[in-house]
């Protein structure tokens, strides 16, 4: 049995693993965030939020899994946020790392967590995991965060003896130096209309490989309170946008937990399940669509908007309350491609304009916002 090594203080990093929302990330990006507050300042990790695509590549079975794996989350940091690999070091052994470390710097090290003595998941569970190694080598940061069957992972930092630095397993260490990257914003615009992977595909993991499932809802889980952060971090996230993006990211998070009960109660994934995820991933479609439309500048007028919302409601035949606080015109009860020519026929004799075939765009056809925004611009010419 691994002998985990002695839990510190450090001056540098405990501060800022203390100020990081360490439960929004996974075990490879979570050391990425701290990283990239060390360099940039508290609080820098919620860009890595600003992209919550929805993408899976088949893994060695062919089973489509959800990109996350370490060329994704490298790829993400250094779109996102500047990071970038400067030097890779392969198959290290723990004496190596520290004299890299001593040569380069704080280095990020990836590595099987069944062979990291600070974990609880030593000795009983194999999986990539990552760590920043530092002080010279005479010290791991790791700022994961979750609860395990053999206890929690917590952030924390820990100091290296000869034998603790003996004891690490061969690994993949990386120096990683930081650039300037274009703003956030551009990245979510070209997110919003990035192709996304079938929902359809991905949801059908919960009859064929159904632990694969929870492990990767988990992780959108987590990334969707992180976009959430993110958007709140924004000084002009429109409170409907953020209260939505709250919201979503709950669901997901407690879809999560009922796909992990169901499997460790020895069940099948239930028909249920499966179509609240595709509701799910429907819903994170619409949801990233609208906030891009909602912060890159679509502006809408107060009383274009409150007379396309009025007409809504008059179509639907439902409360105006109903409707102003909707984020996605499918969630309006009574909502259809037929209501939704009769609303934009009213809409338009009632602001005396006419939207073109150019006007009617994926959002403009499903987003409050999107379509009050199109009737602004049609009015203002």
């Amino acid at each position: 049995m691994l002998t985990a090594p002695t839990e510190t203080y450090h001056r540098d990093w405990s501060p800022l693993l203390d100020e990081l929302p360490a439960e929004q990330f996974d075990c490879l990006q979570s050391n990425l965030a701290v990283l990239l507050d060390s360099y940039r300042g508290p609080g820098a990790h919620v860009v890595l939020g600003s992209a919550p695509r929805f993408e899976t590549r088949a893994d060695q079975h062919g089973v489509p899994r959800l990109a996350a794996g370490l060329a994704d989350r490298l790829a993400q940091a250094h779109d996102l946020a500047g990071l970038r690999v400067a030097h890779r070091f392969d198959d290290v052994t723990g004496s190596r790392l520290v004299e890299l470390a001593a040569e380069h710097g704080t280095l990020y090290v990836v590595a099987d967590v069944h062979d990291l003595a600070w974990t609880p998941y030593a000795g009983r569970r194999h999986e990539e995991h990552s760590f920043l190694l530092c002080g010279n080598g005479t010290c791991v940061v790791d700022a994961y965060h979750d609860e395990t069957p053999w206890g929690p992972a917590r952030p924390g930092a820990w100091r290296l003896e000869q034998s603790d630095v003996d004891a690490l397993p061969l690994a993949t260490a990386l120096v990683l130096a930081v650039d300037d990257t274009a703003p956030a914003r551009e990245y979510h615009r070209d997110n919003a209309a990035a192709p996304r992977s079938s929902p359809e595909e991905f949801a059908e993991l919960g009859r064929t490989a159904p632990d694969a499932l929870v492990q990767d809802v988990w992780l959108l889980g987590r990334s969707r309170r992180l976009y959430a952060t993110w958007l709140a971090s924004l000084p002009d996230t429109p409170a409907d946008v953020l209260s939505a993006a709250h919201t979503h990211a709950d669901a997901m998070a407690a879809l999560g937990g009922r796909l992990f009960l169901s499997r460790r109660r020895g069940g099948s994934l239930s028909d249920d399940l499966i179509n609240t995820l595709r509701a799910l991933l429907q819903a994170d479609a619409d949801l990233v669509a609208t906030a891009e439309t909602a912060i890159n500048g679509s502006t809408v007028d107060d009383e274009i908007g409150f007379a396309v919302r009025s007409v809504i409601a008059a179509v639907l035949g439902i409360d105006e309350a109903e409707v102003h606080g909707a984020v996605s015109l499918r969630d309006l009860p009574g909502f259809n491609s037929f209501r939704l020519v009769e609303i934009i026929e009213r809409a338009e004799r009632t602001l005396g304009v006419e939207l073109s075939d150019e006007d009617f765009t994926p959002d403009t056809l499903t987003q409050m916002t999107a379509l009050c925004a199109a009737f602004t611009r049609k009015r203002a010419r």
